[in-house]
């Protein structure tokens, strides 16, 4: 409308000057009236130039490719003349400055809520390490308390086998004292005897008498052999018994032994497993706390990619973007990106699909940024040109 009312100023002002002076001819007001629409055809121009790169800026600030933004408004401001146009380009700046601060409040919350998951995945390790420090713990309590037990039930029966062993003995000294003393009274009892048989004896049969004595005491030192003989052979029946219970003790003492290192050895072997088990789980834990993490910053960095198309120096297309430089180092500093390029007609899984090796994003400009070539060549211009992120992953 306002076009309107100054094509009509315009020809009123010109109709005026014209007949003000009144030396223009009928060819002099076609020259006029020719300009006049040359006039018009380029405001037409500029009007559809400020409205195409107006929508760009909306593109790019949607996208969050604000230097784009920025370079379409200022082109536009150089074209806009009208007060409506300038209103037009200041109502995008003030579109791009809400965009800019509604991604630094979702970034900032991003961050938040990303503080808050490493406090409580830094929290639930050192629980689990405190859990797998008091499991170990508990263990070798355990451990310790079953080797005393069984150190105390080994001294235990080693006492008793000591204690049955000296009941032996004193037994046995207790039988061949007794055994000694009937021999000695049985002596004893025989020597009176004699003594009182020689005492009732005549003259005449003590020669008879002697000849008995003679025999009596031949009788008796083959009795005394015999017996010696006898208690000869028994001791050497005790020692030979004691010498099989000393080796039986030993036997039983040396299988006990060879039970407490076989015990030890499988008690130091347990010990060993349940460190290896306790190692294992304490990797996995920490090996899948890492993977998560890695997972988390991968779907960050991927949420934080941003790619537009830009027709660079040359006339060709070329896709350009940003991404989060910290989440990028702390995955290595490489990342591929694979994309979809598609017109803004089109849909599904139609378009351009493609991968950006070793990504920098660090500009999304055609001097600083990647720019990198589309594989083929779109069916719209660039900035009708929609980028979608399909994936992302660390440099292979």
């Amino acid at each position: 409308m306002i076009g309107s009312v100054l094509k009509a100023l315009r020809l009123i002002a010109f109709a005026g000057l014209a007949t003000t002076l009144g030396v223009a001819s009928h060819a002099n007001q076609g020259t006029i009236f020719d300009r006049m629409e040359k006039f018009d055809r380029m405001e037409q121009r500029d009007q559809v130039e400020i409205d195409a790169l107006l929508e760009q800026a909306k593109k790019c600030s949607d996208t969050g490719d604000f230097d784009c933004a920025r370079s379409a408004l200022r082109r536009a401001k150089t074209v806009a003349l009208t007060g409506e146009q300038k209103n037009r380009v200041s109502a995008g700046e003030s579109y791009l400055q809400s965009a800019i601060n509604t991604k630094q409040r979702l970034k900032q919350e991003e961050e938040d809520r990303q503080a808050m998951l490493e406090q409580q995945r830094r929290r639930d390790e050192d629980a689990k390490a405190r859990r797998l420090a008091l499991e170990r713990k508990v263990a070798r309590e355990k451990e310790d308390r079953d080797r005393l037990e069984r150190e105390e039930l080994r001294q235990k029966e080693l006492d008793a086998l000591r204690q049955k062993q000296q009941r032996e003995q004193l037994a046995n000294s207790q039988l061949l004292e007794q055994q000694r003393k009937a021999r000695e009274r049985e002596a004893l009892r025989l020597q009176e005897e004699l003594a009182r048989k020689q005492q009732s004896q005549t003259p005449q049969s003590r020669g008879t008498a002697a000849t008995s004595d003679a025999d009596e005491r031949r009788r008796r030192q083959e009795r005394e052999q015999a017996e010696a003989r006898l208690l000869e052979t028994e001791r050497a029946q005790r020692l030979q018994e004691e010498r099989a219970e000393q080796q039986r003790v030993q036997r039983e003492l040396a299988e006990q032994a060879r039970r407490e290192r076989e015990e030890q050895a499988q008690a130091r072997q347990r010990e060993r497993d349940e460190r290896i088990r306790l190692d294992n789980q304490e990797r996995e834990i920490k090996e899948t706390a890492k993977r998560q993490e890695r997972e988390a910053a991968l779907r960050e960095l991927r949420a934080s990619a941003r790619l537009a198309a830009r027709t660079c120096p040359g006339n060709d297309i070329r896709i350009v973007g940003t991404l989060s430089q910290s989440l990028k180092s702390k995955l290595g500093g490489c990342v591929d990106i694979s994309y979809l390029a598609q017109c803004s007609n089109e849909g599904g899984s139609s378009g351009i699909r493609g991968t950006l090796r070793g990504f920098v994003g660090a500009a999304s400009d055609c001097y600083m940024g990647d720019a990198v070539p589309l594989p083929s060549t779109p069916a719209c211009k660039a900035e009708n040109l929609r980028i979608t992120v399909t994936d992302l992953r660390t440099c292979s």
